[in-house]
């Protein structure tokens, strides 16, 4: 098959959370972390981890050298650091067993590429905490995000492999300790440069059901480190765009069977559909809605398990969010079910090609609960937004929009330009989500701004680190903003709803330019 097969002789939390994907559907895939940790095809660095090791350098620096915090991107942070002490250990390693898998390797520390003294032969199970101070005891990991729509609930930490498994170093070196404080500080990475701090505790039995349900996750990870051709592990093409993409995305699609075996395909991806009648989990429907883009052939019955699926969860989501949200006492919020919301999510990514009639009613619905959702996550200045973590502002705008996708029309563009106000429009700056569009003036090629784009992104960031990021890395967001600076830029942006990273595109340029929605040929 090409690679060197390497054995399966250690795990992290950084791998459970590759591999599993029920902990995150938009990531997890036992493939990825087969063809990285088994068939050791190396993965490039993304942008945001370049930036991010930058950042933790100096976070070591200070602790372990006394170093000056010069970044301002850091700076904002500090008040919930903690402070610097004789028992805080700064990316220290740890050890730990697992049961069913002992140890026999002989004890060493190993050193290669930017590992320094990790531990060989003390337990399976590896880690490397930013901050664990054994006295309190105290787990910190820092965060440097983009915005803090991402930043995870307190309620979630106990969940995350990470926390779990530093939780369990710290209670191993403070065998007295009936609890362990963990928490998350997280650095605001573009200006306005702001931090926040999220934690909560995790009593000594927390920790250990949410150890053993890490070995669990272990078990599995090693029946499949068995497997002799990475085309044989199972993948989650529903992560394949995750977060800025899989960097394997690529050799997996080009390796996907075509024409007739993938006609085979339908009966394994429809069959979990037909034996149940709970909810499928996010992997089956994004096997699913994968299938359903990709393939030649679709059977009648996928599409009737699709638009079922929608229609109902888009009901179900509507009645448990939007019906019962108060404008009057807009804190009074509804967090819906997160593995509804990411069964939900795929289907939309389905409904953006597909364009099936939901009808009036559904399709105000299916608009209202997708505003509802994204108001989650946008960023606002507003105080009361900024307490509910809910853009109050957005969902009040975006839920009574058009209800673009439900059913495939195409629009004349002059008359979208007529009555379209943003500056981008008035240079000649249209969309065209999903359609083909003719214009006498000329199509905008993305990769033709390359350099300028990058630049702008560097300059906005105040990090040279994004110039050498290869332009297929770079988040469609981050696209967007770059693109939104450049001066001058006339002409038609053509996005392809099968395609995440422009749809991503689209979404953020969309307030600031004319939207054409139509039918590709």
């Amino acid at each position: 098959m090409g690679e060197k097969m390497k054995p399966f002789q250690m795990v992290s939390a950084s791998q459970i959370s590759v591999f599993d994907a029920d902990l995150d559907p938009r990531t997890g895939c036992n493939r990825r972390w087969y063809l990285e940790k088994i068939a050791g095809v190396p993965a490039p660095k993304s942008a945001g981890q370049v930036v991010g090791g930058d950042l933790h350098a100096q976070i070591e620096n200070y602790y372990l050298a006394g170093g000056e915090i010069t970044s301002p991107i850091l700076i904002p942070g500090m008040p919930y650091w903690p402070a610097r002490s004789p028992t805080v250990e700064c990316e220290r390693w740890f050890s730990l067993d697992v049961p069913d898998w002992p140890d026999d390797r002989p004890k060493k520390l190993l050193s290669f590429g930017e590992v320094v003294d990790m531990p060989w032969g003390f337990g399976r199970f590896v880690g490397k905490p930013d901050i664990l101070d054994p006295g309190v005891p105290l787990v910190v990991d820092f965060k440097n995000m983009r915005t803090f729509s991402y930043v995870p609930k307190a309620e979630a930490l106990p969940r995350l492999p990470a926390m779990i498994s530093y939780a369990r170093a710290a209670l191993q070196k403070n065998e007295g300790a009936d609890e362990v404080q963990i928490k998350y500080v997280v650095h605001k990475t573009e200006a306005p440069y702001k931090a926040r701090e999220v934690g909560t505790t995790m009593t000594r039995a927390q920790v250990e059901q949410g150890f053993s349900g890490l070995v669990q996750i272990i078990g599995t990870m090693r029946k499949t480190a068995l497997v002799e051709n990475w085309q044989d592990v199972t993948p989650n093409w529903g992560a394949c765009r995750g977060y800025g993409g899989c960097p394997y995305r690529d050799r997996c699609e080009a390796a996907r069977p075509r024409s007739g075996k993938v006609v085979d395909a339908w009966p394994a991806a429809l069959a979990p559909f037909e034996s149940s009648d709970g909810l499928p989990t996010v992997v089956q429907v994004a096997a699913l809605v994968h299938l359903w883009l990709t393939s030649e052939t679709v059977p009648e019955r996928a599409i009737e398990i699709l638009s079922m699926l929608l229609r109902s969860i888009t009901d179900s989501l509507w009645e448990g969010t939007v019906l019962v949200y108060d404008e009057a006492e807009p804190r009074e919020l509804n967090t819906p079910d997160e593995q509804v919301v990411n069964v939900f999510r795929e289907l939309v990514r389905w409904q953006n090609a597909a364009k099936i009639d939901l009808g009036q009613d559904r399709a105000e619905r299916y608009q209202a609960v997708i505003a509802f959702l994204t108001a989650r996550k946008v960023p606002c200045e507003s105080e009361q937004c900024v307490a509910d973590r809910f853009c109050h502002c957005h969902f009040q705008v975006k839920r009574k929009g058009s209800t673009m996708n439900m059913i495939a029309t195409e629009t004349e563009p002059k008359a979208e330009i007529k009555t379209a106000a943003p500056v981008l429009a008035q240079a000649g700056f249209v969309i065209v989500y999903g359609a083909v569009y003719k214009h006498a003036g000329s199509v905008l090629v993305l990769s033709e701004f390359l350099a300028a784009i990058k630049n702008q992104i560097a300059h906005e960031n105040g990090v040279a680190h994004y110039l050498q990021v290869p332009f297929a890395k770079l988040r469609g967001d981050v696209i967007a903003r770059g693109l939104l600076k450049l001066q001058g830029v006339q002409g038609v942006v053509v996005v392809d709803p099968k395609d995440e990273v422009e749809s991503e595109i689209a979404r953020m340029l969309m307030d600031r330019a004319v939207l054409v929605v139509g039918v590709r040929s």
